[in-house]
């Protein structure tokens, strides 16, 4: 094992994707496993006692969705960049994944030497993207390029940017003197102005039209 080697955790609810990519990890010199698990409980504790560069998570499993998943590796290691790996997503799914911070997505099929040299992109800091789904994410930039700003009033930008910085709907109502259906009022309007369906996917949407700085 080199000192160079990528450190990662293969994080997969099914038995025999998660043993599949955790021996091509264990055989290569390349990337050095620091664990194989299949709850979220589990990835958390490899990501806060072993600190590995990167995450290779199943992107449909472990009981919530990418977009949550990002969220939790994030508060347990900021250093960990997340890979996700699963069946074909929808061209909207993945380029939200990707604007939310996900580092890769990978195919369930992908080769042994795809596998190592995603996980070793993904730890140098580049974003990788199964050549299957590069062109699913072009079109989709394409079309968003077009989408027009949406109009948002004072109160919903003043919520979007409370929501930027990471306040819950209870705090947001409390600082703006709102009731906490209204906040969620709110909130659903947002989402639906920006055609999202949660706070991650919300901000990077955000972000990318110019609503954020």
């Amino acid at each position: 094992m080199t000192a160079s080697s990528a450190t990662v955790v293969v994080a997969v609810s099914e038995p025999l994707l998660l043993d599949a990519l955790a021996r091509v990890v264990r055989q290569s010199a390349r990337v050095r496993l620091e664990g194989e698990v299949s709850t979220t409980d589990e990835l958390v504790r490899v990501l806060r006692e072993r600190r590995p560069a990167v995450a290779v998570v199943e992107s449909d499993a472990l009981g919530m969705d990418g977009a949550r998943l990002l969220q939790i590796v994030e508060s347990a290691s900021e250093a960990a960049r997340v890979l996700f790996v699963g069946r074909w997503p929808s061209e909207q799914a993945l380029y939200d994944l990707v604007a939310a911070g996900a580092a890769g997505w990978l195919t369930r099929h992908a080769s042994p030497d795809e596998v190592l040299r995603a996980i070793s992109s993904v730890a140098r800091g580049s974003t990788y993207l199964a050549a299957d789904v590069q062109d699913a994410v072009a079109g989709e930039i394409k079309l968003r390029a077009r989408e027009p700003v949406p109009r948002l009033t004072d109160r919903e930008q003043e919520i979007l940017e409370r929501v930027a910085a990471g306040e819950s709907a209870p705090s947001i109502g409390r600082a703006m003197h709102l009731s906490a259906a209204t906040v969620k009022t709110h909130l659903g309007h947002l989402y639906q102005k920006l055609d999202v369906s949660e706070r991650a996917a919300a901000v990077a949407v955000a972000m990318r039209r110019g609503l954020l700085d």
